[in-house]
């Protein structure tokens, strides 16, 4: 094997498993022979990933060998939290099998010559004790305001550190927690792109644990759609850690805030570690001089992601998506429109963009953000590309799903929602939209000669189809009440239209990943709900979900829907909840 001289240990030998040997003498030759064997290193644990060292500052005492890494001090601690997995319950419980008939045979599989037909999980077992559950300590802190720390929307800006807790909160933090939290591989369908050829780098064993979280918790959790490997989030992200040691430092942030979801005292690590980070890029973005780098638009999504899922007001939020269009209208002109980061960047963007609008329209226009029946146009070209030839055409929309035109149909009605009042202009708007939820055609899964699925990938396709058609049907609930606000909840009109929802929604699997997408369709159709039963299992779906998720936006739906509808003796004010301003005080979708 050719040695590259890379030191300590050279790429190849290290690539390959071997123990890296270099002469004891200089100008020595290598050792070589019969005799001689190359032995192998012991497998390590974990990720393959490189981690640069951070830069060594100088301690308080003065001594140049007394060095520690940046960020030790905040590491050290709370490293006593991260010690005996034994004593704190994994975050992730197992996940139920999709389907009965699959439930003991992994291998089953479907093909296009294939007359195997099933029915979607439906009996669904959700805690039933969901006022424990409200009232733990875990779920009323999880959901993090902003609001009083929150600078005035920009593009750019920095936060102050004025909201995370002092010293002694991580004293008692570190007195209260001290064991680390285990984690069950979810890494789903697709390698980690590159990972297996980078070195391994020094870092300390808390970041080591945020890294875990980070990848086997946050990746999973923001990667809900059953695509192609390529197009997965980590196959986008994950492989910017090896070229920039930035993002590390905002691997280490999301994983953080993914653990704070769990223990709620480490939020002010995690809101640390998020200042740190993001004050660090905004800086670097400034002094860029317009060169712009892919990372960076992975870092605004990183950001956007993060702030979601942690619970937040859509300040932030469109302040990083505003960054993030800037950032992709750039590097477009740079790469085009077909390829596959560009394809995954668009996606994602325009996804968050869309389901933020009916919370965040003003807040977008202000940041003059156009509209969707513009930004939609200005990025067709990226959107439609199918990168790679797959079973199933839409197994090529990484976020989207089956769901990419019928999503784009509910951005226009949110952007019309903020507008409201609605002047005659956008009545004949709100009646073409309604059209075409007509006559938009639905989804279908047809597999080709010699393709060929497992039973699993296919209750996920089909939940994805049934994503788009509960999506088309709530964005015909929302357009019928915006062409007429005096619309009962009982017409029958809406009730037939509830009763699909609730139907198609009982059909997906207890534990799908899914939920996380279908925010912007949990709320309104919530908002249209006169049943109990059906209003509980709302609320059910969305704590269950924040819960197996750490998405705090599901919390701000569920607490949402349940001032929208009050109690029998005081009724909540109902849909007229949703042109008020406590919706966009209170949810970022």
């Amino acid at each position: 094997m050719k040695c590259n001289e890379g030191k300590p240990q050279c790429h190849n030998c290290h690539k390959s498993g071997l123990e890296c040997v270099w002469p004891n003498l200089n100008f020595a030759s290598l050792p070589h022979g019969a005799n001689f064997k190359v032995q192998k290193t012991q497998k390590k644990i974990g990720t393959d990933f490189i981690f640069y060292e951070k830069p060594a500052i100088e301690s308080k005492n003065g001594n140049d060998t007394d060095n520690v890494t940046e960020g030790y001090l905040i590491d050290e601690k709370v490293e006593t939290i991260l010690k005996d997995p034994s004593s704190q319950p994994s975050p992730f419980s197992p996940c139920p099998t999709f389907f009965s008939r699959a439930a003991n045979n992994s291998t089953n599989t479907i093909s296009s010559a294939s007359s195997m037909n099933f029915q979607l999980a439906g009996d669904y077992s959700f805690d039933k004790d969901i006022g424990t559950l409200l009232n733990s300590p875990r779920f009323q802190d999880l959901v993090v305001s902003t609001v009083d720390h929150c600078p005035p929307p920009s593009t750019m800006f920095l936060l102050s550190d004025s909201s995370v807790s002092d010293q002694e909160d991580e004293d008692r933090i570190i007195q209260e927690y001290s064991s680390p939290v285990t984690y069950e591989s979810r890494l789903g369908y697709s390698p980690l792109t590159g990972a297996a050829s980078w070195n391994p780098g020094d870092y300390t064993v808390v970041d080591s644990q945020f890294l875990h979280a980070f990848i086997n918790g946050f990746m999973p959790a923001v990667s809900p759609q059953f695509c192609h490997p390529r197009l997965q989030p980590r196959a986008v992200f994950l492989p910017h850690g090896q070229s920039e040691p930035l993002m590390q430092e905002l691997f280490f942030a999301c994983g953080a805030a993914f653990m704070g979801g769990n223990n709620p005292d480490l939020k002010a690590v995690a809101e640390r570690k998020y200042h740190t980070v993001f004050n660090k890029f905004t800086r670097r973005l400034s002094q860029s001089n317009g060169v712009i780098e892919e990372w960076m638009v992975v870092a605004t999504l990183l950001f956007t992601l993060r702030d979601k899922f942690t619970g937040t007001t859509p300040e932030l939020p469109v302040a990083h998506l505003t960054q993030t269009i800037n950032l992709i209208r750039t590097l477009r002109a740079q790469l085009g429109d077909y390829s596959i980061t560009m394809k995954f960047f668009v996606e994602s963007f325009l996804f968050n963009y869309s389901v933020m609008l009916i919370s965040g329209g003003k807040m977008i226009r202000e940041m003059q953000l156009p509209s969707p029946f513009e930004i939609f146009d200005e990025c067709r070209r990226a959107f439609n590309y199918r990168p790679f030839r797959c079973a199933v055409p839409f197994m090529n929309n990484p976020v989207f799903g089956a769901a990419s035109l019928a999503f784009e149909l509910a951005a226009k009605a949110s952007w019309l929602v903020s507008k409201c009042p609605l002047d005659k202009h956008d009545m004949v708007i709100v009646c073409d939209l309604l059209g075409e939820t007509y006559r938009m055609e639905r989804p279908e899964i047809r597999l080709g000669p010699g393709d060929k699925i497992s039973a699993q990938e296919f209750v996920q396709l089909q939940e994805s189809v049934a994503v788009s058609d509960v999506t088309i049907l709530a964005c015909q609930l929302l357009l019928l009440r915006m062409l007429n606000p005096g619309l009962l909840l009982l017409h029958d009109i809406v009730k037939e239209r509830v009763k699909q929802i609730i139907t198609l929604f009982r059909l997906f699997s207890i534990d799908t990943q899914l939920w996380v997408v279908c925010s912007w369709l949990l709320l309104v159709t919530g908002l249209s709900l006169e049943d109990f039963i059906d209003r509980q299992f709302i609320q059910e779906v969305c704590y269950r979900s924040a819960r197996t998720c750490r998405a705090a936006f599901l919390i701000q739906v569920a607490q949402f829907l349940e001032r929208a509808w009050g109690t029998n003796e005081d009724p909540g004010p109902g849909w007229s909840l949703l042109y008020s301003s406590a919706l966009s005080k209170s949810i970022c979708l």
